[in-house]
């Protein structure tokens, strides 16, 4: 199975390895130096809005502390998220790069039905999902199984990535049943692991890839694509590697 008929470099965070991670200036930065995808995190405000942050507190990427679950939209939009940037929602991120633009996008542990309500809604108000979609625009992942079957229950057609820190062999089998690929973490993936998934018709995407040699063993081994925080150079190994084929 082939996504988009190419392997694919998916800028972590957006660009982060050079700006401040899911901000409008690290996704236009990733878009602009040839990012195949954007990632986004999601967290749920508390009053229900979809914002782009990996953490589940605003801590460590703004100049405020506390839950996201314990604040409200207009008090995180309050908060500098490095350079004087806003954090933004979903769906003004998707409103401004539109379709243009391809988007990976993680729904988060512990399972939240309300999380992924508001993430399909979101989807299927800009056409990225449903009738007269626009095809393979949308890659949903998640370390949680129940929120990427709950979401495979609405929408059978969304490309699904389970995501796991312990790749197992004998995980895929099951993963397969719900899911169209695996985003191992690199650092504990194995030739042997992204072989037996591509021999069930997985894709496969580790995470997360700085390096130039981890990037080529990765590609050695088959994988599909890879993130990475330094798009540049994933983008560059790519090329090479494609090249010399």
């Amino acid at each position: 199975m082939s996504m988009v008929g190419k392997k694919v470099v998916i800028a972590h965070r957006g660009s982060s390895g050079y700006e401040p991670e899911h901000t409008m200036s690290a996704y236009e930065l990733a878009i602009e130096q040839g990012a195949d995808y954007i990632e986004q995190d999601l967290q749920l405000t508390k009053d229900g809005h979809l914002i782009c942050m990996h953490d589940a507190t605003v801590d460590r990427t703004t100049n405020g502390t506390g839950n996201v679950s314990d604040l409200t939209l207009a008090q995180i939009k309050q908060l500098d998220a490095g350079g004087g940037q806003q954090v933004p929602t979903l769906d003004e991120v998707i409103t401004h790069f539109g379709d243009s633009t391809k988007y990976y996008i993680e729904t988060k542990r512990p399972f939240d039905p309300n999380m992924d309500a508001e993430l399909l809604r979101v989807l299927k108000k800009h056409n990225l999902i449903g009738f007269k979609r626009v095809r393979d625009k949308v890659v949903v992942q998640s370390f949680s199984e129940e929120s990427l079957r709950n979401i495979r229950s609405h929408y059978s057609d969304i490309l699904l990535v389970q995501l796991t820190s312990s790749p197992q062999i004998s995980g895929l089998p099951t993963i397969r049943e719900y899911a169209q690929g695996v985003g191992p973490r690199f650092a504990n993936t194995t030739k042997g692991f992204v072989e037996a998934a591509k021999d069930l018709d997985l894709l496969v995407h580790p995470y997360t890839i700085n390096n130039a040699n981890d990037m080529c063993e990765a590609l050695s081994w088959g994988v599909d694509g890879y993130f990475t925080n330094f798009h540049d150079t994933g983008l560059r190994i790519m090329e090479e590697r494609q090249g010399g084929h």
